[in-house]
């Protein structure tokens, strides 16, 4: 193993995903959620087709024993793609990039509920504090009797948010 290969290319994964976001921000809702959600993943099956082709054998490298556990990430993912790029087209990006990082304390949650680890007490209190930042970074979007569209999109961004950081979260459970 190449460490300095690794942090390449996890840095150009940052950037890759810094710049997709950027680039669905920079939609500014005007396409649908939906279709931006089909063709992104439609973008991402050729590069990954070429990999998996070029490893050798693609029927076995894509064959799973565990459906049920593949449909549910699969379901998860895109539904955590879904909402996070629908929180984009409400949402500043730095609110709707803040916002993925509260998938880490769903994942705890989740890793105790349905994995049955063990979660002591200074791991639990810093899910606390981290869903307290969260929701002072969200108490300017929460304001339920602002009557105008920005106050109800701020909103609606708010709430994709957290459900796509769910959604990420279960995913990677």
């Amino acid at each position: 193993m190449n460490p300095g290969k690794g942090i390449l290319l996890k840095l150009l994964a940052a950037l890759c995903a810094t710049l997709m976001a950027a680039s669905v921000k920079g939609l500014n809702g005007e396409i649908p959620t939906g279709e931006v959600v089909f063709f992104r993943s439609v973008g991402a099956l050729l590069p990954l087709g070429i990999w998996l082709g070029l490893q050798g054998n693609l029927v076995a490298l894509t064959r799973t024993k565990h459906f049920g556990g593949h449909l549910v990430r699969s379901i998860s993912g895109t539904g955590g793609m879904f909402f996070g790029y629908l929180a984009l087209a409400y949402l500043p990006l730095a609110d709707a990039t803040a916002l993925s990082y509260a998938a880490p304390l769903f994942t705890v949650i989740l890793a105790a509920l349905l994995l049955g680890e063990v979660v002591r007490v200074y791991r639990w209190t810093s899910v606390a504090v981290g869903f307290t930042g969260v929701l002072v970074m969200l108490a300017p979007h929460l304001d339920i009797f602002k009557a105008d569209v920005i106050g109800v999109g701020m909103l609606l961004g708010s709430a994709a948010g957290l459900v796509a950081a769910f959604f990420s979260a279960v995913s990677s459970v």
